[in-house]
């Protein structure tokens, strides 16, 4: 993870990171946080990469792409949460990623 040096942008990221950390309580308890709209992916798949993600076609804009770090999914209720957001999931891939 990398951090700007400028206080604003390590303000940012603790924000950031403390409605990641909300979240993930939420979950915990049981109690998804919303996804936002416009946030859903079609065709997923978990991705190969050094941390778990997620790759699909962006809803709405129709480019495929790989998400930022998944730290839940919940394939039973369609959600995901990475750790920039929470995405509802639309129709899984057929294939690999």
């Amino acid at each position: 993870m990398r951090l700007s040096p400028h206080p604003d942008g390590l303000r940012d990221r603790a924000a950031e990171l403390e409605r990641m950390a909300r979240d993930l309580r939420q979950i915990a308890d049981g109690d998804w946080p919303p996804a936002h709209e416009g946030f859903r992916l079609d065709d997923w798949a978990l991705s190969a990469r050094p941390v778990d993600a997620l790759v699909g076609i962006r809803s709405g804009s129709g480019k495929r792409i790989v998400t930022p770090q998944l730290l839940v999914l919940d394939e039973e209720r369609g959600l995901a949460r990475c750790t920039h957001r929470t995405w509802t999931l639309g129709r899984k891939s057929e294939g690999d990623a």
